[in-house]
């Protein structure tokens, strides 16, 4: 498992009995495979990406949250982005867009080819779920990243 040493970190505190790590790293589509597995599940989850670091409080504060969707910001590029890095889904969203994850999957750019595992945030958060009327819940805590430019060079200044 590729984690970087302060998700690492964060993990350990958190403690191993209330995350699960799984490798996504064989494939571009391995990160979307996994997601559209836990959306068909139907039951709720939260990612915690391995290249971020949330406190304890801050992975507290986003399970437990009262709302649907939500999520914690990270440092990106010239300021903070609402990625997939620290966010829950309850499974109210899972049900009411079942498909979901089958419509990220026909998205594709032109530096991106469907179900690439780079746009996934977006194409999830800022594309399928807002067509549904679904409103992100961002929590204020900015959590650790490791990187604040795309990791593969796919975006260029």
């Amino acid at each position: 498992m590729d984690l970087h040493p302060t998700t690492a970190h964060a993990i350990d505190d958190i403690g191993d009995n209330q995350v699960e790590l799984v490798f996504v790293g064989d494939s571009d589509e391995a990160y979307f495979e996994l997601l559209s597995a836990l959306w068909a599940n139907g039951e709720s989850f939260c990612i915690i990406e391995h290249d971020v670091a949330p406190t304890v409080t801050e992975y507290h504060r986003i399970v437990g949250c009262d709302q649907l969707w939500c999520g914690a910001l990270t440092p990106y590029f010239n300021g903070n982005y609402d990625g997939l890095g620290l966010v829950k889904f309850e499974a109210a969203v899972l049900k009411a867009i079942p498909n979901a994850m089958e419509l990220v999957g026909e998205i594709y750019d032109d530096t991106h080819p469907p179900k690439h595992w780079c746009r996934l945030d977006a194409w999830l958060q800022r594309r399928v779920l807002p067509e549904f009327g679904l409103t992100k819940h961002i929590h204020d805590s900015v959590i650790g990243h490791s990187h604040t430019e795309p990791s593969h060079g796919c975006h260029k200044r």
